[in-house]
């Protein structure tokens, strides 16, 4: 199946629309370059689609990484700029999130490596918030932490990438986009805040930063004003 690439950026606009108004869009070509809350990112993304007709696993997806995209994040990353490697399943309803260390540690001779994850792992995130897969990083000689989310976790997630690959069930997970989702809600736009989770007995510290323009209230009146207080487009 092709899918139009274009979208891409558009998917991340849109998830990001409502976690932060302090974002600036500073390269909308892949890796997507963008200054969220003071934070420098460079974001690679891409569609996850099945791995080949010699694939053994019907469940099995992954992305390709370019060598030249490999090493443009590895720059950045040694530069101070945060790094994200995420894949949007087809309609962008959830979006798989990679270690950065684990997607930098693919080191193809030519062409592209590739990171994996998990089709089924795209329900459960919908249905369930989340899903993990976890594979072996040979080259990292440790298990990784592979996360699904929906859309709207992709701010949080950025502010804390190190911290959520850190956690080892799907249900800490769950845990943390909870807490997180009510703290959110309880102070609105124009915070800073952390919440401190419970995970397996031991504290954690994940933080997040919601800004909002000043409106200027004069605006509004105007417009209602000048449309006697009904829409323009139905009257009501």
């Amino acid at each position: 199946m092709t899918f139009n690439r274009k979208l891409l950026y558009f998917f991340v606009r849109d998830a990001l629309s409502g976690y932060s108004e302090n974002i600036k869009f500073q390269n909308h070509e892949n890796p997507i370059s963008i200054n969220m809350n003071g934070v420098q990112y460079s974001i690679h993304v891409s569609y996850v689609h099945d791995s080949g007709n010699a694939r053994a696993n019907p469940d099995e997806l992954r992305i390709q990484i370019s060598k030249g995209i490999l090493e443009r994040q590895r720059v950045l990353m040694d530069a101070g700029v945060t790094t994200a490697f995420i894949g949007f399943f087809e309609g962008g309803k959830a979006f798989v999130a990679w270690e950065p260390e684990y997607a930098l540690s693919q080191e193809p001779i030519a062409g592209s490596g590739s990171v994996y994850a998990r089709l089924s792992h795209r329900d459960s995130a919908i249905n369930n918030l989340a899903g993990l897969y976890q594979p072996f990083g040979v080259k990292l000689g440790r298990v990784v932490q592979t996360i699904t989310l929906r859309p709207e976790a992709l701010g949080f997630y950025l502010e804390n990438i190190a911290q959520f690959h850190a956690l080892q069930s799907e249900n800490a997970i769950r845990q943390v986009l909870v807490e997180g989702t009510q703290a959110v809600d309880d102070v609105g736009l124009g915070v800073e805040k952390e919440i401190n989770p419970i995970i397996d007995g031991v504290r954690k510290k994940f933080v997040f930063q919601r800004f909002a323009y000043p409106r200027n209230s004069r605006f509004r009146d105007s417009v209602i004003s000048a449309y006697q207080g009904q829409c323009c487009i139905c009257g009501r």
